[in-house]
């Protein structure tokens, strides 16, 4: 598959490139997308919760009144979890949310995604732009430029991490930046068009 490189300025050219048939021409693997985002997602949860049982709460072992004789109900500790201020049973404990998915599959489930992109023409090609300074209002103008700028969500992937262009992109509305070493299944899959430039795209064709 070819698709047509755009300008610096969002303009179009008159340039072709080819994607690698191994990076955004394979067959659809639903289920490892789904594994992947599902990994991702499970990585980013803390899992530092917990409340104390009663064990943990403060408080003295002792009897707090007889067995017997004073019309309440037996008790045998004030940490009890019935009682107010007591210990909790079966409480959330710290644990690991991970999901194990191994290199093969996860590098599968990314090319799988950008296969699915490419053949729904989300794919937008455009030549590398740096800037000097942070210029939000010429990145606005490009993916006007490009059609784009009304997108539920747009990723703009470039090769390697830039300031200034990440600071132009910051406060533009749905719209992400990643360098290509960091673009995730997870990221492919939400976003509604990917913008890549040149260089990452022959990043990508030759890592991924």
């Amino acid at each position: 598959m070819e698709l047509s490189v755009h300008k610096a300025d969002g303009t179009p050219g008159s340039e072709t490139v080819a994607l690698n048939d191994e990076v955004f021409g394979v067959k659809a693997k639903p289920h490892l997308v789904h594994l992947a985002i599902l990994s991702y997602q499970a990585a980013k949860r803390q899992g530092t919760h917990l409340a104390r049982n009663r064990s943990m709460v403060k408080g003295s072992g002792k009897k707090p009144y007889r067995q017997k004789g004073t019309g309440r109900a037996r008790a045998g500790t004030v940490k009890s979890n019935i009682w107010r201020s007591g210990g909790k049973s079966f409480g959330p404990k710290p644990h690991s949310y991970n999901v194990g998915i191994n290199k093969k599959e996860k590098k599968l489930a990314r090319r799988s995604a950008l296969s699915y992109k490419a053949s729904n023409k989300a794919i937008v090609l455009i030549e590398d732009f740096v800037f000097d300074k942070p210029e939000t209002r010429q990145v606005a103008d490009i993916l006007r430029k490009l059609n784009i700028e009304n997108s539920k969500r747009t990723m703009l992937v470039i090769k390697d991490h830039s300031s200034n262009l990440w600071q132009s992109c910051r406060n533009i509305k749905n719209l992400g930046l990643r360098p290509a070493a960091q673009l995730s299944t997870y990221d492919i899959v939400r976003q509604e068009r990917l913008v890549i430039q040149k260089s990452a795209l022959e990043h990508m064709n030759e890592v991924f």
